[in-house]
């Protein structure tokens, strides 16, 4: 990575002897080897088993900036490995639009048996890379930006989409304590929250309820990702797929953001039952979730006890403190608000079918639109109450109460000053709720307060 350096300017010198710098770190890392506890979050990532002779496949869409990838190669090529990368064509780079989700995350064809035309979800799996790694034998994979499907071998993931993201430092936040975090954020559901009502609340209006049935400490499998050992910085607060025919969620959802669309004017989801029944308006987010409720409401997909693809399962909680949303989020490239969902205290809730699995297949053979579409809580508060009355808050106004344990705070002090590990890294500027302003305005145009030349990361 030396070549052509007298044509860079010294921040983008300085930004490859970072990503360098980086790229040795993770390969000093454990990986880690639970299938279902694991996913890409910050602080999780490492390709510490990797030895001499080992082959690596790294495996990107062709929008990921490509200083990541290289650095990693080159670091595990100087400790003997050798290492192919693979690039998806994702075609040209352009701006976000408020339907971005919907074509990231929606797909209509099977993707077993078509691996070589599938268009992959933009953050999962790529079917034909999968079938090369066999065939190839590589003893590692890195690829994905959410959790490694099923495998036989070592798979990894690249989680970064910007050089940014790379390079961050929520990357190194000490893993020791990031496992006390998720515990002590975890236990209030898997240890304590049995038959527990559930209720969630977020400053944008989001208010909708749950019971935590004690059917899903006994008949759910792991691969719900509700489990005594959680998904690691991706906490399920409640289970996957299969749905329960008793789960009762119900309420509203609002919200601005979401994983891959440009912000869009507040969305009002109504959930009865744990389904979503209407969807008013969120600018084309909404009106393409809308078209796409009419469509599927009298389509029985696998796993769920009714009719309807918008059925509740992801309430999924971010746990790393150091996570910031990155200087740019307006194009493909730059893999708009994703990045976001995983600092500490952010809900990102998740409705439709979980995947690439069997049942999303069978309604692909269907024709059946599968997927599933997320609203962000960046400011949520959880109130989880046991049938003896008892009230626990493990999230209040966006902050893990796990953050102010004494336990997690005695730890920290093991790594440096308590207060700048565990105070977060970013907060969500949003007029009305963290900065003056007016939210009702906001809600009808979010987008120039995210993407605009005064936002503020």
């Amino acid at each position: 990575m030396t070549e052509g350096k007298a044509a860079l300017g010294d921040e983008q010198i300085d930004n490859l002897e970072a990503a360098l710098e980086q790229a040795k770190f993770l390969a000093d890392q454990p990986e880690f080897l639970d299938l279902y506890s694991k996913t890409y979050s910050p602080g999780y990532q490492g390709y510490g088993e990797t030895k001499p002779g080992d082959k690596v496949l790294i495996a990107i869409g062709s929008s990921v900036h490509l200083a990541a990838p290289l650095a990693i190669a080159k670091v595990l090529r100087e400790r003997g490995a050798k290492v192919d990368i693979v690039i998806a064509d994702e075609g040209v780079d352009r701006l976000i639009t408020e339907t971005d989700e919907i074509e990231a995350n929606i797909r209509r064809e099977p993707w077993k048996g078509h691996e070589d035309t599938y268009r992959p979800r933009r953050y999962l799996e790529i079917p034909w890379v999968r079938k090369l790694v066999e065939w190839r034998n590589y003893d590692l994979h890195i690829q994905g930006r959410a959790f490694p499907g099923s495998a036989d071998f070592r798979w990894e993931g690249h989680a970064w989409q910007m050089l940014e993201h790379f390079i961050d430092k929520s990357n190194r936040f000490p893993r020791e304590l990031h496992d006390l975090i998720n515990k002590k954020a975890w236990d209030p559901v898997w240890a304590r929250g049995k038959g527990a009502k559930v209720r969630i609340t977020d400053k944008e209006g989001t208010d909708f309820s749950y019971t935590l049935l004690e059917d899903y400490w006994t008949t759910v499998a792991p691969t719900t990702w509700f489990a005594e050992d959680p998904c690691i910085g991706h906490l399920m607060y409640h289970p996957g797929p299969p749905i329960n025919p008793l789960q009762d969620a119900s309420g509203v959802i609002k919200g601005t953001l979401t994983h891959f669309s440009k912000p869009y004017p507040q969305l009002t989801a109504t959930l009865e039952k744990g389904k979503i029944v209407s969807v008013e308006g969120g600018g084309g987010y909404g009106e393409g979730w809308r078209a796409l409720l009419e469509e599927t409401e009298d389509l029985q997909y696998d796993q769920f006890p009714g009719k309807g693809l918008f059925w509740l399962w992801e309430v999924a909680v971010g746990t790393n403190p150091w996570v910031r949303r990155p200087s740019k989020i307006d194009t493909i490239s730059t893999g708009g608000t994703e990045w976001e969902r995983y600092r500490s205290g952010v809900i990102h809730l998740g409705f439709g079918t979980a995947g690439p699995s069997e049942a999303e297949n069978n309604a692909g053979k269907l024709g059946h639109p599968y997927g599933h579409l997320h609203v962000h809580l960046m400011w949520p508060t959880v109130e989880i109450t046991a049938a003896d009355g008892t009230v626990e808050v493990p999230i209040k106004d966006g902050r893990l109460a796990a953050l102010d344990d004494p336990e997690v705070r005695e730890l920290a002090a093991k790594f440096g000053d308590p207060a700048e590990l565990l105070d977060s890294e970013w907060e969500p500027q949003i007029p009305g709720i963290s900065i003056p302003g007016d939210y009702a305005a906001y809600a009808q145009n979010p987008a120039p307060w995210h993407l605009g030349d005064h936002a503020q990361r």
